[in-house]
């Protein structure tokens, strides 16, 4: 009986040295899912500037209009993308608006007209500037810009305008043959026209810099 017990556990011995001495090997299953990603480059570093402006130029009583001036700008995604481009006033409390202002700046009953803020010099504000795209291409199809609410189930590319108002909604919309689009590379420009406040509201015994600024935020559906 003794023996017989103690084969058994020299059996169960071995078979435990067997089972530790199997050899193992593994299989990985590995990737990465790549977010969407694009680049958005505007042209000259992002600089629109103005020569000097004799303050003779200044109206009293009226606003001033400069000339309009532009600006590339190129989006280049790794992908086929609709997107939307969320405009953010860095200089919104120094807005000058109003009616007066959207006329000098070239607005002729736009309800999708925007102004944003050109800062401010010893406690003044300086004015106000326009921002429009007036061409866009994608995948180098020109496609034409239209307004409105954006809508990710048209499969939309947006440019869109926010100031916490009425507009933080809207979008600029780049459309062909009827349709919007989604695309790899979007190239256009974006214009601006600045407007200076009036004269007698402005600090001209010393230099105004004129000191707009938005930001751009690209979003992705």
């Amino acid at each position: 009986m003794k023996k017989w017990m103690t084969l058994i556990a020299a059996s169960m011995a071995l078979a435990s040295v067997a089972v530790l001495a199997a050899p193992t090997t593994e299989l990985k299953v590995g990737g990465t899912i790549k977010a969407r990603a694009c680049s958005f480059d505007i042209g000259n570093n992002g600089y629109i500037t103005y020569d000097l402006i004799p303050s003779s130029q200044l109206k009293t009583g009226q606003y001033t209009a400069l000339q309009e001036k532009s600006v590339d700008f190129a989006i280049n995604c790794d992908a086929a993308t609709a997107l939307a481009i969320k405009v953010v006033d860095n200089r919104a409390s120094s807005l000058v608006g109003g009616s007066e202002v959207g006329t000098a700046a070239g607005n002729v009953n736009d309800p999708h007209f925007v102004l944003y803020g050109l800062g401010t010099q010893d406690g003044k504000n300086i004015g106000a500037f326009r921002l429009r795209v007036p061409s866009v291409s994608v995948d180098g199809q020109p496609v034409s810009v239209l307004y409105g609410y954006l809508d990710w189930g048209s499969g939309g590319s947006a440019f869109y305008s926010y100031r916490g108002d009425i507009y933080k909604n809207y979008y600029t919309y780049f459309v062909n043959v009827g349709r919007t689009w989604a695309g790899k590379q979007y190239v256009g420009q974006m214009a601006v026209t600045p407007v200076l406040n009036k004269r007698e509201l402005l600090p001209t015994s010393s230099d105004i810099n004129l000191d707009g600024s938005v930001t751009f935020e690209l979003f992705y559906r």
